[in-house]
């Protein structure tokens, strides 16, 4: 308890500095926030809070990262964030330990999949995001459609699901095109 006000008040006085801020479940949902978190220029500007360790992780050595055991804490800290840019692979924002904050930041949804964003979810998984990663036309289309039964406008980013292209490094002399087709939630591929 007394590490998780400590995460609070770290993150409190940090935040003013940064300009993104990833939330981390678990091992599995960070594989597929990683390729975001390295991709980015500047790591000085990030922010993780997470429920996992993430020590011995070379690519996170210039960010803060905050673990947080107790969820009281992390909905705490997650009311009263200002950052401008939260991304999750997460649904449901604000429908369970995930709360959008009272101050103006954009939510991220980052896919941790390539099926449909509507038959695993509920009708209201995606509402408090404002933006929503796509990578392929039938999740684009989910989204319209969303969009148009629960009458809101969540955007979407059309950007390839990044977790492929650091499992799979295909030969550039020959091309192919494989189906990868991971189990719901573990690294069996």
């Amino acid at each position: 308890m007394f590490n998780d006000l400590l995460s609070i008040f770290k993150v409190l006085l940090k935040q003013k500095n940064k300009k993104r801020l990833f939330f981390v479940e678990n091992n599995y949902t960070f594989q597929h926030i990683a390729p975001f978190i390295e991709s980015s220029k500047k790591k000085e500007k990030i922010i993780i809070i997470t429920l996992i360790d993430l020590k011995d992780f070379d690519q996170l050595k210039k960010i803060d990262i905050y673990f947080f055991k107790n969820y009281f804490f992390l909905n705490l800290i997650f009311y009263i964030l200002k950052v401008k840019f939260i991304y999750s692979t997460t649904p449901g924002l604000g429908f369970n330990a995930f709360q959008k904050s009272i101050f103006k930041n954009y939510y991220i949804y980052l896919q941790h999949s390539s099926i449909s964003l509507i038959e695993p979810y509920s009708k209201n998984a995606f509402n408090n995001f404002d933006y929503v990663q796509v990578n392929n036309t039938f999740q684009l289309n989910d989204l319209k459609f969303l969009n148009k039964i629960n009458n809101s406008n969540i955007k979407a980013l059309k950007i390839p699901y990044l977790f492929f292209e650091k499992k799979n490094k295909v030969n550039n002399l020959e091309k192919k095109k494989i189906l990868i087709a991971p189990t719901w939630g573990t690294d069996f591929y």
